[in-house]
């Protein structure tokens, strides 16, 4: 062995792993059904680890405003959270149009 660390080395000599960063950041347009993970303490045992969800709005970059069936959420989501879903159609729910706020909050005890 010539060098220490020189299986951790990159291409270029350094001391870190070189990474390829390009990936296709996925975007959504209005009306596109999105399922967003519900964490484990928010759920009962039986109830479903996704919420079904359809996209309003963007109002910044890469942020979406969601609304489910019980009303619009009161969070911005980042794209990183949100899963597509392949067929809206078979999901069997009615995504009207309320204007109901939700507010979701973080309780740490």
């Amino acid at each position: 062995m010539d060098s220490v660390g020189g299986s951790r080395q990159g291409k270029k000599g350094g001391i870190g792993l070189e990474r390829d960063w390009r990936f296709a950041i996925e975007t959504f347009v209005t009306d596109t059904v999105v399922t967003i993970l519900i964490p484990k303490e928010d759920r009962g045992t039986l109830d479903h680890p996704r919420l079904y969800a359809r996209v309003v709005d963007q109002p910044h970059p890469g942020r979406y405003q969601l609304q489910t069936e019980h009303g619009i959420l009161d969070r911005l989501y980042p794209t990183g959270v949100l899963n597509r879903v392949p067929n809206p159609e078979l999901v069997g729910m009615s995504l009207l149009f309320s204007y109901t706020y939700i507010y979701l909050y973080l309780y740490l005890f």
